[in-house]
């Protein structure tokens, strides 16, 4: 699941950056700047969501550790 969030993560930024290197955004067509506005709030979106989905399991896995070592 982790791995699925960052493959789309990665996804949304490659997007991201081939707007970006199209050229001067100060002569971009406001309909271009909203098409990349839109993304890159998506793109934010998903950070968040991929940095909760990770925190947890990380937090998931170091109370798994911590049960596992008091184990006989």
């Amino acid at each position: 699941l982790v791995a699925d969030s960052q493959r789309q993560l990665l996804v949304r930024l490659s997007g991201l950056t081939a707007i970006m290197g199209a050229g001067d955004p100060t002569k971009s067509s406001p309909q271009d700047l909203q098409v990349f506005r839109s993304r890159l709030l998506d793109a934010i979106g998903g950070l968040a969501i991929h940095r909760s989905l990770a925190g947890s399991l990380a937090e998931s896995y170091k109370k798994s550790e911590a049960t596992s070592s008091l184990a006989p």
